[in-house]
């Protein structure tokens, strides 16, 4: 009730609220559990990958968070990768007014936030959302392919390490290619990068052509990185890794387990 308040309060003041401050008001449990993952001024700080990679105001970071969410969901529905700009993301939080967390498997989503924040180091000028987007949906689908497992990352710091530098080197590369054709001293293979992904960070990042296009660089640096083999066709998931009880059931026991083991919460995200 105080966050009704506070809007009601700010709307009778004639103080305008943002696109993502309107959505946090619709009704279902999505508004709640975006959130909870990237943080309300009454709800927590939200996930290490939302509290300390991602530059901005609360209202933007839980937009990013709907973004991602919004391109895991389709993916994981197996339909194409979406446009994530605001007219979007209203229409999944209208679709999703009915839907309940638990037995839409949000668990999945949660536990890769955690992952990310636990395997991605701070960039000086923070993580852009369109590389977090990315980093997330090959993170899953590298997991739900076999190639990953949960307790690698987990576990085993010499993979999240791998994960970090994956992620880093790839955007490092984009956003080099990006400056270079900016200061007119790019390489052959830097315009290539730039044409084929460095300027679908800038123009029409949030359609969904763009969205496609940079994911296919991105899959092919993961799988080349971790499966060291072909890249497979983008897949139709039947629910994927994470479908199953049992897994969701391990994944809590494993988070209570280090809950306690770190109180201050920082290894699990």
């Amino acid at each position: 009730m105080t966050a009704v308040r506070d809007l009601f309060i700010r709307l009778q003041a004639g103080t305008a609220l943002s696109a993502q401050e309107r959505r946090d008001a619709w009704p279902g449990e999505l508004p709640e559990f975006m959130k909870d993952i990237a943080g309300h001024e009454h709800k927590g700080e939200g996930k290490t990958l939302f509290r300390e990679r991602i530059a901005g105001k609360d209202d933007m970071r839980r937009k990013a968070a709907a973004q991602m969410f919004l391109a895991w969901h389709r993916q994981r529905e197996g339909g194409a990768l979406p446009t994530t700009d605001s007219s979007a993301l209203d229409e999944l939080y209208r679709e999703m007014a009915d839907a309940h967390a638990e037995s839409e498997g949000w668990d999945a989503f949660t536990m890769l936030v955690e992952i990310m924040g636990r395997s991605l180091r701070k960039r000086k000028g923070k993580w852009p959302t369109h590389a977090l987007l990315h980093i997330l949906l090959v993170l899953d689908e590298l997991i739900s392919g076999g190639v990953l497992e949960i307790t690698d990352i987990y576990e085993d710091g010499a993979t999240a390490q791998k994960m970090d530098g994956f992620a880093q080197e790839t955007l490092d590369e984009i956003e080099q290619a990006n400056r270079a054709v900016d200061n007119n001293n790019a390489t052959e293979e830097q315009r290539r990068l730039h044409n084929r992904v460095g300027r679908w960070v800038r123009q029409g990042s949030e359609t969904s052509g763009a969205v496609r296009q940079r994911h296919q660089h991105w899959r092919e640096r993961a799988w080349s990185r971790f499966a060291e083999g072909t890249m497979p066709p983008r897949a139709e998931p039947d629910g994927g890794w994470f479908d199953a009880a049992d897994q969701r059931e391990a994944w809590r026991e494993r988070r209570e387990e280090q809950r306690k083991d770190d109180p201050l919460g920082f290894l699990y995200g």
